[in-house]
């Protein structure tokens, strides 16, 4: 799994760290 995507999807999920 790459850093990037599971960035975006936190990012993503989690409206706070965006």
């Amino acid at each position: 799994m790459r850093l990037v995507m599971a960035s975006q999807l936190l990012f993503g999920l989690i409206p706070g760290w965006g």
